[in-house]
């Protein structure tokens, strides 16, 4: 049957497509017939496992699993005959990068100097990775770098980038691989991956792929029974109709129609036969069909000139207004600064989920921002005040995570010249066995009693009992049970 893509815009059902079409060959068989195959992001694997199973009340998906490229790989590869293959994660790249960066560094006249800093080895890694994403070469590299001067920047750290990347290859040799390089290996062997044969896919929630996946794909297409492409495509799209044009540089959907020609010509190119598209135009979008404000906001958000009619739907509305009253789908709030703004969106989520209109979960709500820097510690604590669970998508480092600090301090307890600050920043972590009001006694006696060396941990002063009138003598009981139990928790 061949490939056939299915163009849409959002909310125009792609997945509801492919999941329809799943069901309906469970619905037959879920054991006899061919396999069949969703293939989605890996972060979204269990969220489309989970909605085709309460679509029809499936007890089990049978023939059909949700898998993402890495988990088909392992898939493949594990069926596949000969010598299991070593994998190298991201943690051991670094690590081996690390080492032939070592054995270069006599040869590496601008990253010689660099190696040692924070971050360049990870920042290496990530490069290497997508080397190995594109199925770029050392020769590659060099053939970019030649016809530059010798003393230009740029040519440098091409050539040196293609003598580690050659290093590193040449470390892995055929017995290891690395896990970016799965997606390659697992395509050698998919004629040995018998269950693929005659098997139907379907492939939604991707905007582009790496040219590892294409290939993988092209050669998976030859194998399959069908397989269904689904992209984020406006149907009406010249690209969809003439696969031959190239894509609007301008467009809204640049991306993945740029992703369409490229899957149609490496498809063409395997011989793999390319059905007409499935174009998905209806009118209402299902996602909107119950806010028609959202759905015109979709077609008109991004026109360059759109018409006042065309928003005619859009409400402003007052944030403080009754809670019990229905609202419109879209409202416009002015605030006079980011932290009135901030209360204002917390205040609707309580309404919408514990408030007089509770009717949502919390995890059905989201809060959008355009830059998360200034509005983190806004959010963070009125989310707290008003009892909302929360979970803020944000990359921190781990300097001050509380279980980094507790290690840090445990190590520097042998250091008698810090002897005092580890002791109060492990007091501090919170997570040693001792309660906030046992810490915070055993922190006042030590600051008072001046303990500032290990050995005063068995020192007799801690024996005698304070003087009467001394500001600390409150604490002192519960400082010494802390103090046994630091004690114990710790060693001697």
């Amino acid at each position: 049957m061949g490939v056939r893509f299915i163009a849409g815009r959002a909310g125009s059902g792609k997945t509801a497509h492919c999941l329809s079409a799943v069901a309906r060959h469970l619905r037959e068989s879920h054991v006899a017939g061919p396999r069949l195959v969703l293939l989605v992001p890996e972060q979204a694997a269990l969220q489309i496992e989970r909605a085709l199973i309460e679509r029809e009340s499936f007890r089990t998906l049978g023939r059909c699993e949700v898998l993402s490229f890495r988990r088909l790989a392992r898939r493949v590869l594990d069926d596949a005959a000969g010598p299991a293959l070593r994998v190298l994660s991201p943690l051991g790249r670094q690590m081996v990068l690390r080492r032939q960066i070592g054995r270069l560094r006599g040869r590496l006249r601008c990253f010689g100097a660099s190696a040692d800093r924070p971050g360049f080895i990870a920042a290496l890694s990530e490069t290497v990775s997508e080397l190995i994403q594109h199925g770029a070469t050392p020769a590659d590299l060099e053939r970019s770098a030649e016809g530059r001067d010798a003393n230009d920047p740029s040519g440098l750290l091409l050539r040196e980038t293609a003598a580690i990347y050659e290093a590193y290859l040449e470390f892995l040799g055929e017995a290891e691989m690395d896990a970016e390089g799965l997606l390659e290996a697992a395509r050698k062997r998919l004629d040995s991956a018998t269950w693929l044969h005659g098997a139907l896919f379907w492939l939604d929630g991707f905007a582009g792929y790496s040219p590892l996946q294409v290939r993988f794909l092209a050669s998976l297409a030859r194998l399959a029974a069908s397989m269904d492409i689904a992209l984020l495509v406006d149907p009406d799209a010249e690209c969809v109709t003439r696969p031959d044009v190239p894509p609007d540089a301008f467009s809204l959907f640049a991306r993945t129609e740029r992703t369409w020609v490229e899957l149609t010509r490496a498809l063409h190119a395997a011989g793999v036969a390319i059905q007409p598209p499935l174009r998905l135009k209806p009118d209402p979008l299902p996602r909107f069909a119950a806010s028609p404000a959202l759905g015109t906001l979709e077609k008109t958000f991004f026109h360059v000139a759109p018409r006042q009619a065309e928003f005619s739907p859009f409400t402003a509305h007052d944030v403080t207004a009754d809670p019990k009253a229905a609202q419109p789908a879209i409202r416009l709030v002015e605030a006079p600064d980011l932290r009135a703004e901030v209360r204002a969106a917390v205040r609707e989520v309580h309404r919408l989920t514990v408030g007089g209109a509770a009717s949502l979960r919390f995890r059905d709500v989201a809060i959008v921002c355009r830059s998360l820097e200034p509005y983190h510690d806004l959010l963070s604590s009125d989310l707290k005040a008003h009892g909302i669970p929360f979970f803020i998508d944000r990359r921190r480092t781990t300097t001050h995570h509380p279980l980094v600090e507790l290690l840090r301090a445990a190590v520097r307890l042998f250091d008698a010249h810090r002897f005092a600050e580890a002791m109060i920043v492990l007091l501090k972590t919170g997570l040693t066995p001792l309660s906030p009001d046992d810490a915070d006694a055993l922190e006042n006696v030590l600051l008072a009693r001046g303990v500032t060396h290990p050995k005063a941990w068995s020192d007799d002063r801690w024996l005698s009992a304070p003087a009467a009138g001394e500001p600390w003598a409150a604490d002192w009981p519960a400082a010494q049970t802390a103090r046994t139990c630091l004690l114990y928790a710790l060693g001697d």
